[in-house]
């Protein structure tokens, strides 16, 4: 065959030999600029590719075990919302079982200031603050503290630790403490390939392992973004496990509207389980909202059906 002679496999051997040359030359930069980072560096890419969207609204379902490997099971739903001065905005609302529907916990924090935290409960009628300000304070009867949820990139100092190779996979590893507070010390695990922190440890002071916090099931949200379908908070001195697991995630400023952080409590239930003006549309989950707000779907409720996968809207 013409264009195979010995010019030809010369000139193929070449090209090989240049395309080697390059794959190892991105490579030893990769592996040098990997090396050069310093913790706050790993800290600051990790946040740039996995910052949540500033409208976010997931369907979970929450897995409480304590000691003795008792289990109960919750529905709830999750709202994020974060301003364009970027106060950060969260609500959860539980739906399931029946004994603890309609309790809800509202957290916002902004820039610089500590987080206010408030809980309603239905059978109070009324909101308060419910004192979770601690670390070791567990959220809604998890193993979960709200600081888990709301630290800032700013909130704590990084150092980085010897690198690791666990199951043949490279890990970052930076020590985190916070300013001010000497009883938060904690241990991430950075995958080095995506950025991610799929595992943190929570140390005391005098290096007692307290808790371990992994996530799972790790999907790409959006090039270099990706998400956790499942997170797990074992507490390692009583042996309890939270698991919360991600059934619907949909990115979109109808699924949190302002109205769900303005509303008084009795306003925001009425809306939030549709007790006045239900409204309701199929197609997997259901999601219902209220037609006087102009909003579809703004408030949407889990009613034990299908969940259908991450959505961007």
């Amino acid at each position: 065959m013409k264009g195979f002679g010995k010019n030809s496999g010369l000139l193929l051997w070449e090209h090989a030999a240049l395309l080697w040359g390059v794959i190892w030359f991105v490579l030893s930069s990769t592996q040098a600029l990997c090396a050069s980072l310093d913790g706050a560096a790993i800290m600051a890419e990790v946040f740039s590719r996995h910052t949540d969207y500033p409208y976010v609204f997931e369907a979970q379902t929450l897995i409480l075990t304590d000691a003795q490997g008792h289990r109960e099971t919750r529905k709830l739903r999750r709202f994020l919302r974060i301003e364009p001065d970027h106060t950060t905005k969260l609500l959860w609302v539980l739906d399931h079982p029946e004994e603890v529907k309609g309790v809800m916990v509202k957290i916002i924090r902004a820039p610089g200031q500590k987080a206010r935290e408030e809980l309603f409960l239905p059978a109070l009628s009324r909101g308060f603050s419910p004192g979770w300000g601690k670390a070791s304070q567990g959220l809604m009867g998890t193993e979960f503290s709200p600081e888990e949820f709301m630290k800032a990139p700013g909130d704590l100092i990084y150092e980085r630790k010897k690198d690791q190779v666990i199951k043949r996979v490279p890990y970052f590893i930076v020590q985190a403490r916070s300013r001010g507070l000497k009883e938060d010390l904690r241990i991430h695990f950075i995958r080095k390939d995506i950025f991610f922190i799929t595992r943190t440890d929570f140390y005391t002071l005098d290096g007692r392992l307290i808790k371990r916090m992994t996530r799972h099931d790790l999907k790409r949200a959006d090039k270099q973004m990706w998400q956790a379908g499942m997170v797990l908070m074992e507490n390692i001195q009583t042996g309890s496990r939270t698991l919360i697991k991600t059934d619907r995630r949909i990115f979109s400023r109808d699924y949190v509207p302002e109205c769900l952080f303005t509303r008084n409590w009795t306003d925001l239930g009425d809306y939030l389980f549709n007790t006045r003006k239900p409204n309701s549309r199929s197609g997997g989950s259901k999601i219902i909202g209220n037609e006087d707000d102009g909003m579809r779907g703004a408030a949407p409720k889990w009613d034990g059906g299908p969940a259908p996968q991450t959505e961007t809207q």
